[in-house]
C-alpha cells in the first residue's frame, strides 16, 4: 500500500543535517558550518557540512522505507537520452561547483545490491555480467590507490572492464580521476529512527546531561528546522554560536563551554 506525500525522505534529509549540526558543538570535529539546500550547489546541495580547513563535505541524500538496494544500474539510469543519471549528476554537480575541497557524498540507508545480473553494455553493446555494486567499488578504489591517471585503469576481468567503461561514460567531466578520489558512497547508514536516538545521545555526551534534557534540546534543534529549510532564513550558514544562542533559552542548570571562551548557564524550560 503506498502512501503519497509522505515526508520520511524530507525528514531523513533534515536529521543529517542536524547531526552534523550536533557535531558542530565538539571542537574536535573542526566543523565551522552546516547549510540545508544549498543555493550555490547542483544535486550534492541537500547538505553542505565545512570543516575548518575549507573542505566541504556535500551530500547527496536518498532514502528508502522499504528496504530497496542500491545496483550499479541505479547509478547509472537515465529516464531519456536527454536526462542524466544519479552518477552523471553528482558529478556535474561537483565539476559546476568547481572545488578540489568539496567532497561529495552519496549517504542513503540502502544497502548495496548483491546480485550480479546480465546486462547489455549502453557504449560497447556487449552482454556481460555485472560484479556486485560494493565489490564493484571497492575494486576501482584499490586501482586508484596506485595509479596516477584514469587512463590507466584496466581490468583483466571481462565482465569487471565492460562495468567500467560504462561507469566511466556516466561521467561527463573533464577531470574524472579528481572526482573519483573524492567521491564516496555511504551505504546501508542508519534508519530515520536510528538517526534520531543517535542525535539525543550525542546531545547528552555534549552537555553531559540527561536523557530529558538531550530530548528537550533535540525538540529545539528540530523546531528551528522551519527557519533553516526555508526562505524564512536570513543565512545559509549555520554555525556554532547560532546554535549556542537557541540552546540558552532553555531553562536547564547545566554549565557548558563550546569552545567560545565564554562559559554559560543553558536555562531550558
Amino acid at each position: 500500500m503506498s502512501t503519497p506525500g509522505i515526508g520520511d525522505p524530507y525528514w531523513y534529509e533534515w536529521y543529517v543535517g542536524v547531526k552534523n549540526i550536533v557535531n558542530m558543538l565538539n571542537p574536535e570535529n573542526k566543523i565551522e558550518y552546516v547549510i540545508f539546500q544549498s543555493s550555490t550547489h547542483d544535486t550534492i546541495d541537500d547538505v553542505i557540512v565545512g570543516k575548518n580547513d575549507g573542505f566541504e563535505l556535500c551530500y547527496q541524500v536518498k532514502h528508502t522505507r522499504i528496504g530497496e538496494n542500491v545496483t550499479f544500474s541505479n547509478l547509472i539510469y537515465k529516464k531519456d537520452k536527454k536526462s542524466l543519471s544519479l552518477l552523471a549528476a553528482i558529478a556535474k554537480g561537483w565539476e559546476k561547483y568547481s572545488s578540489s575541497k568539496a567532497r561529495p557524498i552519496l549517504y542513503t540507508n540502502k544497502k548495496a545490491g548483491f546480485k550480479s545480473v546480465k546486462r547489455i553494455s549502453n557504449i560497447t553493446k556487449n552482454s556481460y555480467i555485472t560484479v556486485p555494486l560494493e565489490e564493484f567499488l571497492n575494486k576501482i578504489d584499490e586501482k586508484l590507490k596506485t595509479i596516477k591517471s584514469i587512463d590507466n585503469i584496466k581490468f583483466e576481468d571481462i565482465n569487471m572492464q565492460e562495468q567500467w567503461i560504462e561507469f566511466l561514460a556516466e561521467i561527463p567531466i573533464d577531470n574524472k580521476f579528481e572526482f573519483l578520489n573524492l567521491f564516496q558512497i555511504k551505504l546501508e547508514q542508519k534508519s530515520l529512527d536510528e538517526m534520531e536516538k543517535d542525535i539525543i545521545k550525542s546531545i547528552s555526551k555534549s552537555f553531559k546531561c540527561d536523557n530529558i534534557i538531550s530530548n528537550k534540546v533535540f525538540k529545539l534543534l528540530i523546531a528551528e528546522l522551519r527557519n533553516w529549510t526555508t526562505t524564512r532564513r536570513k543565512n545559509e550558514k549555520i554555525r556554532r554560536e547560532d546554535i549556542l544562542e537557541i540552546i540558552c533559552d532553555v531553562n536547564i542548570k547545566i554549565i557548558c563551554d563550546v569552545n567560545i571562551k565564554v562559559v554559560r548557564k543553558l536555562k531550558i524550560c
